[in-house]
């Protein structure tokens, strides 16, 4: 099972932001979570859309997205070659070194893995979200973009020139051409709708994915 949280958002009910910062929200502390490229940090929102706290990120924060298994949310830094796991419950980091340039990421909630697309190094790093270990997965191009396949535990990853390939989940291997390029593979669910409209009326965007 895939979920993918907050993507890109319109935060135009946040004036400190511009439009295009990403945000994702963190269902168990009910805090908003939005990065801020020109900065390197990320800003903690609470209800009443203050800001609570500012916290120290990688270079140039460009995905992220929250863990409602472990009350953590994921940062990629493109420019660092990291992610940044930040502990929800105090807010701590911890930087952990994946390829180059990472640009996606994905979260594969039945193994509690973090999938991270490497734009500039030719692989997917799979980060286990119980103690931060690490795998790289080599692949023939460049990815760009990670998708979940619906009913299935694998993932989609599309590369800059649209390749394709699938990564079996449970193996973390690769099969390659699997579908015609730039095929799309994207399903919307809303697991809680009271929340997901309350989040609408902050003036978010949520983009959440499941199989």
């Amino acid at each position: 099972v895939f979920v993918a949280m907050a993507v890109f958002v319109s935060l135009s009910a946040f004036p400190l932001f511009a439009a295009q910062r990403l945000a994702v929200v963190n269902t168990m502390n009910r805090q908003t979570y939005v990065t801020d490229p020109e900065k390197n940090t990320v800003l903690v929102i609470d209800n009443q859309e203050r800001v609570q706290k500012t916290i120290h990120v990688g270079k140039l924060p460009i995905a992220i997205l929250a863990n409602p298994k472990n009350n953590k949310v994921y940062v990629a830094n493109n420019k660092s070659d990291t992610v940044s796991v930040i502990d929800c419950y105090d807010d701590s980091v911890m930087p952990v070194r994946v390829g180059r340039s990472p640009t996606s990421i994905a979260l594969n909630f039945k193994a509690n893995r973090l999938y991270v697309a490497n734009s500039g190094g030719a692989s997917v790093t799979s980060i286990d979200c119980y103690n931060n270990a690490t795998q790289k997965i080599p692949l023939n191009f460049n990815p760009v973009s990670l998708k979940p396949v619906p009913n299935s535990n694998t993932l989609m990853v599309t590369g800059s020139q649209g390749e394709n390939a699938i990564i079996d989940c449970q193996t973390n291997t690769v099969r390659y051409n699997v579908l015609p390029r730039n095929t799309q593979i994207t399903q919307v669910f809303t697991p809680d709708r009271q929340r997901y409209e309350e989040q609408q009326r902050r003036g978010q965007q949520l983009n959440m994915f499941s199989t």
